[in-house]
């Protein structure tokens, strides 16, 4: 018995789609690694810039907030200032009637019968008065307005001026700290928008919601209201005339003027009735003190 064993020709078609598919596989994987690299370069890209940009933020936050602080400490400051600007004016007033009392012009007894001795004793109290607290109430006054027309507004100025220069620093670092194999001339950091500048604007006069505020604030101090008052007296001065008596007007006011400047004012004068009988009846003002 003869046995014959009969071999099939090998193709090799198989073995070559398997390189084929290893080839696809491999390019495959390295497009996915590529894109992998480039996902996690746009990440960290994207990282850093909300880090540039929230510290910025930060930055600006802060200046803004300083800049609130030295507007507060102004307010306070003009406060401040309107109550003791109101306290020379009337520490002046004071002396002036004080010089006319030393002078009896007009007498003390004049007064306490026309008016009543309450304002005679109002009238006799300047005598306690010393010109030196007047030397240190406008020394004060200056402290607190060099406080706020220069310490606080150069350090206004300062705030608007730097935080540019600041905020770029810090987005510099930012920078550099997440990528520190780049070195710093490799890169350039480009803000695309930034409205600064016109955000803020140095005000030649005081800028009006102070203004208005420290108008408000202005209100809630009774030291500061203004300070009018008549005073009539009871004795018929001419009987062509009965209805006139005679007066002792006070006038005073603190008002802010739209420099940022505070201004105070008092007087206080004696009107008396004189008659004749060509004229009739007629009044005659008599200043005690004068303060604007």
């Amino acid at each position: 018995m003869t046995t014959h064993l009969v071999m099939a020709r090998q193709q090799g078609a198989a073995l070559l789609l398997g390189v084929l598919l290893l080839g696809l596989l491999g390019v495959a994987l390295v497009a996915y690694f590529g894109l992998s690299l480039l996902a996690g370069h746009t990440m960290r890209q994207q990282y850093a810039n909300d880090a540039v940009a929230y510290s910025a933020a930060v930055a600006q936050s802060r200046a803004l907030n300083l800049l609130s602080f030295t507007q507060r400490a102004q307010l306070a400051h003009q406060v401040a200032l309107a109550h003791l600007i109101t306290l020379a004016s009337w520490h002046q007033a004071g002396l002036m009637q004080q010089a006319r009392l030393r002078q009896a012009n007009p007498p003390l007894h004049l007064l306490a019968l026309f008016f009543g001795p309450g304002a005679a004793a109002s009238y006799q109290s300047s005598q306690g008065l010393h010109a030196s607290d007047q030397r240190a109430l406008q020394q004060a006054i200056a402290e607190h307005e060099s406080a706020v027309q220069h310490s606080l507004r150069a350090l206004q100025r300062d705030v608007l001026m730097h935080l540019p220069a600041e905020r770029e620093h810090i987005a510099n670092t930012v920078v550099q700290a997440n990528f520190p194999e780049l070195p710093a001339h490799s890169w350039q950091l480009r803000i695309h928008q930034d409205d600064w500048s016109a955000a803020w604007r140095p005000e030649v006069s005081m800028p009006w919601h102070i203004l208005s505020g420290l108008q408000h604030i202005q209100g809630m101090y009774a030291f500061l209201h203004e300070r009018n008052h008549d005073k009539r007296s009871l004795w018929v001065v001419d009987k062509r005339c009965p209805w006139r008596r005679h007066e002792l007007r006070r006038r005073g006011s603190t008002v802010l003027g739209n420099d940022g400047r505070w201004r105070a004012s008092d007087t206080q004068s004696l009107h008396a009735i004189r008659a004749n009988r060509w004229v009739g009846c007629y009044s005659r003002e008599y200043p005690i003190f004068i303060i604007a």
